[in-house]
């Protein structure tokens, strides 16, 4: 079931529904399956009747060959058929209760009268209720397993689904976060010569009033180095990194929730440093709005499988 690793993979939501339904013979087998978020690996829960309880580790590796992440609960439910025939008309009884009856008209002297069927039916010991011999593992086996594999398919396509909207919602918010970027990027420039410019005029005004001299050389490079501080190339240079990662990632596709949480786990720590090196007040707001994206990226990652 496992594609090649380089193969493109839908992404999976770890939110989904399955049911599984097969009917034969006596039985009747249904199986539904829900599975939820959970972040470490595949929880699985069981509930199966008495008679199933053997098939326990069959089921369960089977389940874990579908689901690579999320807390499942998985219901087998046995049934008798709506269609099944449950009783059997026992015809030497109802033959019994004619003859029976034939002798009493008789010995009453009365015309022999024909008796309405389906009030002898309801006579005692005429219709009698089967009652199915109890079936083994081996015997249930064959009505579980179809069904179960309706279930989980349709569990699957229903992660799929789920994780296709959630594929949608994602690149979304990438872009997003990459425009705001861009324009941090293209702005920069301008801000840190209005930084540099300001930094100049204050130390030029606390000198004039202090009465002290500095050398002009020496002032440049002083406020060179405060202004550096205030320089995220590289943050900017690393957030976008981080995006192309992301995209690559949702465009493989498969189990790859636990590398897109460390992907939006490094994106927050760059955007969190960004709003707190940045100076000019329109900038810092972008970053603000790109630190708020993170956070709903990240929100919504912690459904991917």
């Amino acid at each position: 079931m496992t594609p090649h690793a380089q193969d493109p993979q839908p992404l999976r939501s770890m939110t989904g529904f399955g049911r599984g339904r097969h009917v034969a013979g006596p039985v009747r087998c249904v199986v539904t399956v829900r599975s939820v978020n959970h972040q470490r690996g595949c929880k699985l829960q069981l509930r199966l009747p008495d008679p199933l309880l053997a098939l326990g580790p069959r089921i369960e590796q089977r389940v874990r060959e579908y689901v690579e992440r999320g807390a499942v609960v998985l219901e087998v439910r046995l049934q008798a058929p709506e269609t099944s025939n449950a009783y059997l008309l026992d015809r030497a009884c109802l033959r019994r209760y004619v003859d029976e009856i034939a002798a009493l008209q008789a010995d009453l002297g009365r015309e022999a009268q024909p008796v309405r069927l389906e009030l002898l039916a309801a006579l005692p010991g005429v219709v009698r209720e089967i009652e199915p011999e109890p079936e083994d593992e081996a015997q249930l086996a064959p009505h579980v397993l179809p069904a179960l594999e309706q279930a989980l398919s349709a569990l699957v396509a229903s992660r799929e689904q789920e994780g296709a909207r959630l594929r949608t919602e994602l690149l979304g918010m990438l872009e997003r976060i990459e425009a705001g970027t861009a324009v941090i990027e293209s702005e920069l420039p301008a801000a840190l010569a209005a930084y540099r410019e300001r930094l100049r005029s204050r130390v030029q005004a606390v000198l004039t009033e202090s009465g002290f001299s500095i050398e002009r050389e020496a002032l440049a490079r002083e406020l060179a180095i405060f202004a550096d501080k205030a320089d995220v190339a590289e943050e900017l240079a690393r957030i976008k990194a981080h995006i192309a990662a992301a995209r690559a990632a949702l465009e493989r596709g498969g189990a790859c929730g636990r590398r897109l949480e460390f992907i939006v786990q490094e994106l927050q720590r760059e955007s969190s440093t960004l709003g707190a090196k940045l100076h000019d007040p329109a900038l810092v707001q972008r970053a603000l709005e790109i630190k708020l994206e993170v956070g709903r990226m990240r929100e919504q990652v912690a459904n991917v499988e």
